[in-house]
């Protein structure tokens, strides 16, 4: 599933990598999901808009954006984010 990979792949970053994960959920329905998958990514609350270029119907909606604040990759729907070729487009974007 998404949110496994989700984690693999913070896992592997650490600290190199800012994980931002967001819901319009209620603050205790994601702490409680949080705490239920032992998730270390941090999960927010969105309680304001959304930006445009982050508005989606789709969930869920993932956004890879750079050091300079460019979104490279907008993928809607799931997707194996542990995969080697995401970590391999992470690292080769780590030291652009």
């Amino acid at each position: 599933g998404e949110m496994p990979s989700i984690e693999k792949l913070h896992e592997h970053f650490k600290d190199r990598v800012a994980f931002v994960c967001v819901s319009r959920e209620d603050v205790d329905t994601i702490k409680a999901f949080q705490l239920k998958n032992d998730y270390s990514f941090p999960l927010y609350q969105i309680t304001e808009e959304l930006p445009d270029e982050f508005k989606t119907r789709s969930i869920p909606a993932t956004f890879i954006i750079s050091k300079n604040r460019k979104i490279h990759i907008r993928h809607r729907g799931g997707a194996d984010w542990s995969h080697a070729d995401v970590i391999d487009y992470l690292e080769t974007m780590l030291h652009l």
